[in-house]
């Protein structure tokens, strides 16, 4: 079986853009809330329309397409939540578990 080929350096840009705006939407979208449960009906529609697009380009380039985990979704927006309450943006917070303990944890 051969490997597939290698997106090119146009590809890595278009999803480099994408993923940063969708990291700037979910954080701007969440910096509002003020609860780390379930997300809202309108989070989970950027996200899955974000999904969508990604994996249409993925598609183009014969990438196998990307799916979501939600429980690390879960994390993923407690620690979204932590950004928006210090109004920044990093991998770790003060008083925050590290980033491959809050994976872990999350099964």
């Amino acid at each position: 079986m051969s490997t597939p080929p290698r997106p090119p350096h146009k590809f890595r840009n278009v999803l480099f853009a994408w993923l940063t705006a969708s990291a700037v939407l979910f954080t701007v979208l969440v910096a509002n809330a003020t609860s780390a449960s379930a997300m809202t009906t309108t989070e989970q529609s950027y996200a899955t329309a974000m999904l969508k697009m990604l994996n249409a380009e993925r598609a183009v380039y014969h990438l196998a397409p990307l799916t979501v985990n939600w429980r690390l979704n879960s994390s993923a927006r407690t620690h979204d939540l932590w950004m928006a309450k210090y109004n920044t943006m990093s991998h770790q917070l003060p008083g925050e578990a590290s980033f491959g303990t809050r994976i872990t944890r999350t099964g």
